[in-house]
């Protein structure tokens, strides 16, 4: 028989596994496992003993009986001293990644994000946690106490923690495993975490049927505020929203273009930063191109896009006025606009009007996916217009596929 007592340590209680065999007792350290984990261990020191009994098991000659029977009869004799592994803490590799990234690597929004991640990554898993030491307990001991913080509409979303495991996720295999600081891929070490399952955003929506949602009543502000950024225009309120931004004179000059450019070509506001004077020399025609972070990890794909008449006179019109250097949208030569200041603009020629309600440059990118799923567009002309689309994206318009729709009815119901 095999017995379990405790030990307590500076950071918490250790094992120790008991066991009497030819005619020895045996007190050997399980280390600070869970009283799970401990007690499976002593069932197999059992099961051990008793194959070694009944003569399944063979105790190999001058082997170490105690190691022999703890390692499920696996080990005669100690190992060979293993590589050892490198222990630095969670914030020193952080650290190590940030010098060790190259410039150029990863855009300056994706850099903030990750630093924000690791904010809350390091607050509650702590700085001086070794990396080696991370265990499944710790980090779904993360995601349960994160999900009770309050985020900035109500409590911290399940999606948001996904991100930020994603991003630790990110460190552990593409930078602590190749320089061998961990010995395993992540989901090797860690196995399947749980999270609290997350209601789906709704579809896209009609500034109407929003408007008849809010006048109903009972929805707080974070629901109103969730049911704008599921809002989509029509051809006629894009045309209504760019007249607007156009009259706004005292607006700098890269403004009403940038608009007319996000909602005639659904780009991001990533790729409208990045975008260079020479990306648009075809503009005439009929062509432009996007630079692209989304599509590959690894290096900067290029999207060719359609360019309307529209677009190219707004283009035309700007670079009459165009401070100079290779980027499209900028206050000064060859200063390249911050994500920061183009969202501060679009914010502030929007404000105390009725377009208010527009979140960010993404609304125009989902009201051109919209616009063109409503009108019967092929999903694989909005897919290469638009470039990379998950798949979340495109289930919040799929419903606005009209004739899809009616020639799957008709093929089953008659006309």
């Amino acid at each position: 028989m095999a017995s379990l007592r405790t030990k307590k340590t500076k950071t918490g209680t250790s094992y120790i596994v008991c066991f009497r065999f030819g005619g020895h007792l045996y007190n050997r350290s399980l280390g600070e496992v869970s009283e799970g984990e401990a007690e499976s261990r002593r069932k197999r020191v059992e099961a051990t003993i008793h194959d070694i009994g009944t003569g399944r098991l063979t105790l190999p000659q001058d082997a170490d009986a105690g190691l022999f029977i703890l390692s499920d009869g696996k080990l005669a004799g100690k190992p060979k001293a293993a590589v050892e592994i490198e222990q630095i803490t969670l914030k020193t590799l952080w650290e190590r990644y940030k010098a060790d990234l190259p410039e150029g690597a990863k855009e300056m929004s994706s850099q903030k994000t990750e630093a924000l991640h690791v904010k809350h990554l390091l607050k509650l898993l702590g700085e001086s946690t070794a990396v080696t030491g991370l265990t499944v307990e710790n980090l779904q001991g993360y995601i349960s106490r994160r999900a009770k913080q309050k985020g900035h509409r109500g409590r911290v979303k399940p999606r948001t923690i996904k991100k930020e495991v994603a991003t630790l996720r990110m460190l552990w295999n593409t930078f602590a495993l190749p320089r061998k600081i961990v010995t395993m891929d992540f989901k090797s070490h860690f196995g399947k975490l749980l999270y609290e399952k997350e209601k789906e955003k709704p579809p896209f929506q009609t500034f109407s049927q929003i408007e008849r949602q809010i006048a109903r009543g009972g929805l707080n502000e974070n629901q109103i505020a969730a049911l704008w950024d599921g809002l989509f225009l029509d051809a006629g309120q894009i045309k209504e929203v760019l007249e607007h931004v156009r009259e706004v004179e005292w607006a700098p000059a890269w403004v009403h273009p940038m608009f007319v450019l996000a909602a005639m070509t659904g780009a991001r506001r990533s790729e409208m930063i990045r975008s260079r004077v020479a990306d648009w020399d075809d503009r005439h025609n009929g062509t432009g191109y996007f630079r692209e972070r989304k599509r590959s990890s690894e290096t900067t794909t290029h999207r060719m896009v359609t360019v309307v008449p529209q677009v190219a006179q707004a283009i035309d019109a700007y670079l009459l006025k165009h401070p100079g250097g290779e980027f499209v949208f900028c206050d000064d030569a060859n200063v390249r606009l911050t994500p920061k200041s183009a969202d501060y603009w679009f914010g502030r020629v929007l404000e105390g009007g009725k377009w208010h309600v527009l979140r960010g440059w993404h609304a125009f990118r989902h009201s051109f996916a919209s616009v063109f799923a409503a009108r019967g567009i092929d999903q694989r002309t909005i897919d290469g217009t638009l470039g990379h689309q998950t798949d979340a994206m495109k289930k919040r318009y799929r419903h606005l596929f009209p004739q899809e729709q009616k020639a799957a009815f008709a093929a089953v119901f008659g006309t």
